[in-house]
């Protein structure tokens, strides 16, 4: 006995089989052909009473559902595509408008099978039956229209190498996807138009030895389930170009042995916590150009548990908190070449956690800095700006603004404070755009350095033996910038030292 469930409008419909099932209907037509044409199947055209639709061989064909295709054909239990070779078996959903083709039990592309859908709707229930929706290998292609599965769980590359592409419509799930399942699989998913919805956990890489890869290049993709986890368990990787992502929480790297990278080179990015490394073993990896990557009111972790790498290049990161190597034993690195991190709380109490930034804008509420290191800012090449926010600032090591990088805002710091480039806090005026022009003369009184200045500031001559770089001292008085050049005389001392100019309000 069989039974088989269908959810009509306002009530449900209980259909039993009795006796052996009827057989299964297999595509017999040499070429292509119309899906709803009996005369192109084994045992006549799809229908609810047969258990499966199969469409296999070898050699290309193209099975299409049109717009004159039965509505008793539009309803199957289990279908099968795959192609022994030397072609493709294209099953193609043209122009059916609102009529949807249903599948109840489960759907399985394998090497060889393909589906497109234009302008046509593709819907899998697998509440009753368990069943999935299967791109085990192969491809499928949503141009227009939609493809939703209910009730059971989506695996785009199973067991070989899939692809799944949206360029318009809308696909929708309650339920998991996972991109790369089985050991050796390999799932690539791209989003081009249109729109995406999981509510369950998106998985790239799900088993350790898959590869899962998504490409984001335009439209929406939505996570409202538990997680997108980009290396479950295998090596996982997305590219954010263009369009924008949704995802409550995010693992980039999770299971032990895994792998995820992040690359993000547009669009933008709206999460809850973001873990790179999020269990111990895992390694994230996420690097960004251009675009906007928002955690407001949670925590980038760079190494929550694993090992994390975040590399700023361009675009804005704006997140609650930033934790570098949140537990004993992860180890979180930030390297900022340019773009602009804003954050409630910067902390980097681990001695496995490293900040590296050498340029870019860095706003902060509060740091709590400890992790061995004095905190630099700038790498004497690269403009750089650290902005303090009102907040205790607290830098064991130190904070060291280099040349060419400014300290702005305001807020309490402790630790020592060396300024090689400009101390631009507020209440301390605007200060000169750019390093003042500096050369060493020598006059008949000594030598002196000329130094060209600005109006409203106090230049003072210091020097440094050069063993002890840091250590600076004043060298006589300040002198007021008048917009031209100013002498600053050099008083006789050591054979070899160092000579800056610091530019302070007056």
């Amino acid at each position: 006995m069989k039974h088989s469930i269908l959810q009509t409008a306002g009530a449900w419909l209980v259909l039993i089989y009795l006796g052996t099932p009827a057989m299964a209907t297999e595509w017999v037509s040499p070429g292509d052909g119309d899906w709803g044409v009996a005369a192109n199947w084994s045992a006549g055209a799809p229908a609810f009473d047969l258990p499966e639709v199969i469409i296999q061989g070898s050699g290309p064909r193209v099975v299409t559902v049109s717009a004159s295709s039965p509505d008793a054909t539009l309803s199957v239990h289990r279908l099968t595509l795959s192609n022994g070779g030397g072609g493709e078996s294209l099953l193609r959903l043209d122009q059916t408008g609102t009529r949807a083709l249903r599948l109840w039990d489960s759907l399985n592309v394998n090497a060889g099978g393909a589906i497109e859908i234009v302008n046509s709707q593709l819907e899998f229930d697998g509440t009753a039956s368990g069943g999935g929706f299967h791109l085990n290998a192969g491809r499928l292609v949503l141009q227009t229209g939609a493809w939703r599965v209910t009730g059971g769980v989506t695996r785009l590359g199973r067991t070989g190498s899939a692809t799944a592409t949206i360029l318009g419509g809308q696909f929708t799930t309650d339920s998991d996807v996972l991109v790369g399942d089985q050991p050796g699989s390999s799932g690539q998913w791209i989003l081009r138009g249109g729109s995406a919805s999981v509510q369950g956990i998106l998985y790239l890489a799900d088993d350790p030895g898959a590869t899962g890869a998504m490409v984001i290049d335009g439209g929406t993709l939505a996570v409202t389930g538990p997680t997108l986890r980009v290396g479950d368990d295998g090596a996982g990787r997305l590219d954010l170009r263009a369009g924008s992502v949704t995802a409550d929480s995010v693992s980039v790297g999770r299971g032990s042995g895994s792998s995820g990278e992040v690359h993000m080179t547009g669009g933008s990015w709206r999460a809850g916590d973001f873990s790179l490394g999020r269990f111990a073993g895992s390694q994230g990896l996420m690097t960004m150009s251009e675009g906007l990557l928002e955690a407001p009111a949670d925590t980038l972790f760079i190494g929550r548990e694993g090992a994390g790498e975040f590399r700023l290049d361009g675009g804005q990161v704006t997140s609650a908190e930033v934790v570098l190597a949140a537990a004993p034993g992860a180890r979180g690195l930030l390297v900022m070449t340019g773009g602009k991190l804003s954050t409630g709380r910067l902390i980097a109490e681990q001695a496995t956690s490293e900040l590296r930034l050498q340029g870019g804008e860095v706003e902060v509420v509060s740091a709590s800095v400890n992790n061995g290191a004095a905190l630099v800012i700038g790498d004497g090449v690269r403009p750089a700006v650290l902005r303090l926010l009102g907040g205790t600032n607290v830098f064991a090591g130190g904070l060291v603004i280099e040349a060419n990088a400014r300290l702005e805002g305001r807020g309490v710091i402790q630790g020592a404070l060396t300024v090689r480039g400009i101390d631009a806090r507020e209440g301390q005026g605007t200060p000169p755009a750019t390093a003042p022009r500096l050369s060493l003369v020598r006059a008949s009184t000594g030598w002196a350095v000329n130094c060209a200045t600005e109006a409203g500031w106090i230049y003072f001559l210091e020097d440094a033996d050069e063993v002890q770089w840091g250590t600076w001292r004043a060298v006589g008085g300040g002198v007021s910038g008048t917009g031209g050049t100013v002498s600053l005389p050099v008083p006789d001392g050591p054979a070899a030292r160092l000579l800056r100019v610091r530019v302070a309000a007056p």
